[in-house]
């Protein structure tokens, strides 16, 4: 206070002022709103709202009990800002500036669907084990399905204490998840309300999500020799049959392949239905590349078999029909791993071409050199 204001006073009333000014401090409560809260069909609560923090727990009691407005609808949203949730409380005779208000900045109020109540007894559990079990895993699922969008039949795993059935198994109405984050599968700590003739309840709970299995179908029709795209397949939930075929369960694994048959509108997406496109055909002349450290033989030879990239062919040469195999590179291009020892360069005339290193594969096919009359180039 300004020297020439307190001259003005009495001490006494500067004290009391004072006083005024610390009991008013010691009165306020904290509010800290969520972003989001899920309330069912009723009224919302402030405690639906917002944690309530004060010194004094029947204040806290008096001000969670507080009903704002009605619930939204059932699968029906609003969005409501802290400055009406303090517009409200005005009118309900609690002044906002005796408050601190902290968190979100507004709170989106999510309807959900009713489900029949249960009766709260006086004592013990309103109902067995396996029946908490099996509303808690609706409830979690439910939620899942509302924040991803994702109508898949969430697996979902978790184990009660007595504590927590005990508490779940009491409450009255429909249970309210909250918590969890992006991207909804592994370990999520959740949380579990309801309401209680003593107020809202809530159970933490740790929940292992994850999905149910997927398999790769074709989204349309498609002829035979189509190279498959995006857009031409979708996911579908479900486990295989046992079988030796591989099924495909990645969008990633069948895009750029080629249909082997004509394909039909849900179809199943294995080994025997698609494979790699085809660059190399049988008979085709094709570009054979010997590779080492720093040099790289070309020479040519006639394809024996059909194959994709990546895959070990049989070809001859064109002079004696020597056979040896070599990898699918390219369209018409194959290539072999030689030995760096020596160099066509450094070679006489009539010796023989560099010899092709084998990997544990390739020993067990026929070996072959490249001959050396069909070396037209060497590039650096």
């Amino acid at each position: 206070m300004p020297r020439f204001m307190a001259n003005h006073f009495p001490k006494t009333w500067l004290l009391a002022i004072m006083l005024a000014g610390i009991g008013t401090c010691a009165s306020a409560a904290e509010f800290h709103f969520r972003s989001e809260c899920r309330v069912d069909g009723g009224l919302v609560l402030l405690a639906d709202v917002a944690e309530i923090y004060d010194s004094n727990p029947e204040e806290v009691k008096r001000l969670a009990a507080i009903d704002l407005l009605p619930a939204p609808p059932a699968r029906e949203k609003r969005v409501l800002r802290v400055r009406e949730i303090q517009d409200l409380l005005h009118l309900r005779g609690v002044n906002p500036n005796d408050h601190r208000f902290t968190g979100a900045s507004q709170v989106t109020l999510l309807g959900v669907v009713d489900t029949p109540t249960v009766a709260v007894p006086k004592a013990g559990f309103s109902m067995p084990m396996q029946q908490i079990t099996s509303r808690v895993r609706a409830a979690i699922q439910e939620y899942l399905v509302e924040r991803t969008g994702n109508k898949a039949e969430w697996d979902v795993k978790f184990d009660l204490t007595p504590d927590q059935a005990q508490s779940l198994g009491v409450g009255n109405g429909m249970l309210q998840v909250d918590g969890g984050q992006s991207p909804w599968t592994g370990l999520q700590a959740l949380t579990i309300a309801f309401r209680s003739r003593d107020g809202v309840v809530r159970v933490p709970l740790g929940v292992q999500v994850s999905l149910p299995p997927t398999m790769v179908v074709a989204a349309q029709s498609l002829p035979r020799g189509a190279i498959l795209k995006a857009s031409d397949v979708r996911l579908q939930f479900g486990k295989p049959a046992e079988g030796t075929v591989r099924v495909y369960c990645t969008i990633d694994e069948v895009v750029g392949k080629e249909a082997t048959r004509a394909l039909v509108e849900g179809q199943i997406l294995d080994e025997q239905s698609i494979r790699r496109p085809i660059l190399v055909q049988r008979s085709d002349i094709v570009t054979v590349y010997a590779r080492t450290a720093g040099l790289r033989v070309r020479t040519t030879a006639r394809a024996m078999e059909s194959g994709g990239e990546g895959d070990l062919v049989r070809v001859e040469t064109l002079t004696d029909r020597k056979p040896y195999f070599a990898r699918v590179s390219g369209p018409q291009e194959a290539e072999v791993y030689a030995h760096a020892a020596s160099t066509p360069s450094e070679a006489s005339p009539n010796s023989s071409e560099p010899h092709v290193q084998q990997s544990s594969y390739h020993k067990r096919q026929p070996k072959a050199p490249l001959p050396p009359e069909s070396v037209p180039s060497t590039t650096k």
